[in-house]
């Protein structure tokens, strides 16, 4: 082998371990950002849910064994729950956490997508040991939301009939688009902007009462599923109506938030109760 060839494979095998050990440092300086963010996250949430009567579990990573195999924690894949908290509020066992997974291509749960393929969100469960429900998905109608508040904007504003038609097209695109979740609705109810599923349609519906309707009316955005005794809700970090969070929480709920989580929980647990009798 010449000097120049030597001399070049030297140079080269320099820039392999130089590029190496630089995606090294990055990947080690990204973990490390990671951390601190977890922390920051940790303690942020701390001073509300202790407040609540939240305190961590064994494994803050885990969500625990006894919670039901609720439909949004086994959809996607990387799953992962973080600050694992649990503790008796008003009387119901509850817990809390943080959570996200990664899904491409589901026509599911679309409301909680934060980024391409990424969703992520704050949980509440709560447990009341008499309470009977059925096996249920609650899931936000973007579409049906989103040509409500479009039109109620267009009527505001006093459009013309050429605009008035113009927002009709822009609407059914966008509904179009967004999708609705897979699911039962419920004609006789058309400002209840959500889709129902479950295994047994009539047990169900048969919890669906007015007042049910009557309390998600004004309330868009939530999911909330129920299985026997456990009643889990949580809502994205944004609504249609507001600009979408641009922080780095990966969609999950600021802190100062999660006391209003906890409590819109509760009263849903509580108008589920009603209809479950």
């Amino acid at each position: 082998m010449t000097p120049e060839l030597i001399s070049l494979a030297a140079s080269v095998a320099a820039v392999i371990v130089f590029s190496a050990v630089c995606i090294l440092a990055l990947r080690r300086g990204m973990r490390a950002l990671q951390r601190r963010g977890e922390m920051r996250r940790a303690e942020a949430l701390m001073g509300p849910a202790a407040r609540l009567g939240f305190a961590p579990v064994q494994d803050p990573s885990s969500v625990p064994a006894d919670v039901p195999a609720f439909e949004l924690l086994n959809t996607g894949r990387d799953r992962r729950a973080s600050n694992v908290m649990r503790g008796t509020v008003n009387g119901l066992d509850s817990v809390l956490f943080d959570y996200k997974y990664f899904d491409v291509a589901s026509d599911r749960f679309r409301g909680l997508g934060y980024g391409r393929d990424l969703f992520g969100c704050t949980i509440v469960c709560l447990r009341e040991s008499w309470l009977s429900l059925p096996v249920f998905v609650m899931e936000p109608c973007l579409g049906e939301l989103f040509e409500e508040q479009v039109k109620a904007g267009l009527e505001k504003q006093g459009q013309t009939a050429l605009q008035w038609r113009l927002g009709k097209v822009l609407v059914n695109v966008a509904i179009h688009l967004v999708g609705d979740p897979p699911g039962w609705s419920f004609p006789e109810r058309p400002d209840f902007h959500y889709r129902v599923r479950g295994d047994d349609e009539r047990a169900v519906r048969g919890v669906f009462t007015p007042a049910v309707f009557d309390h998600f009316r004004n309330r868009p955005g939530y999911v909330v599923e129920g299985r026997a005794g456990w009643l889990l809700v949580t809502r994205p970090s944004h609504v249609l109506q507001q600009p979408a969070s641009t922080n780095s929480d990966e969609g999950r709920l600021p802190a100062a938030q999660v006391e209003s989580l906890v409590a819109e929980a509760i009263a849903a647990l509580n108008v589920f109760r009603g209809a479950a009798r």
